[in-house]
């Protein structure tokens, strides 16, 4: 995890990377290499995240990572974006969270 999280005053606020003067961020250094990366928005944060441990949920990302690094092609990937906006949209995520979902995998493979 490189960036954790950062709630505003309210569980349902948050602090954006545009806010002015300046965004609030929670960046740790690791001395491990990466060779995936997730962007997400809060609707996302607590389906991926284990609040408890500070740590990505392996459960949630791993089946997500399998197919971008399956993938032949490079950019963004129409199919898989579609099959992930399906999910994002369905019953079972919408049911634990009725914020916006966004979800951004890169993976050099």
């Amino acid at each position: 995890m490189l960036c954790w999280p950062e709630n505003g005053e309210y569980a349902s606020s948050t602090y954006f990377v545009t806010d002015d003067p300046e965004p609030r961020l929670n960046i740790a250094r690791h001395p491990r290499d990466h060779d995936a990366f997730a962007l997400f928005s809060d609707g996302v944060g607590d389906l991926a995240l284990s609040h408890q441990e500070q740590a990505a949920h392996p459960r949630f990302f791993d089946p997500m990572f399998r197919p971008v690094d399956a993938a032949s092609g490079e950019g963004r990937l129409v199919e898989l974006s579609a099959k992930l906006a399906t999910y994002l949209a369905g019953p079972s995520v919408c049911e634990r969270t009725d914020d916006d979902k966004t979800l951004i995998l890169i993976s050099g493979g």
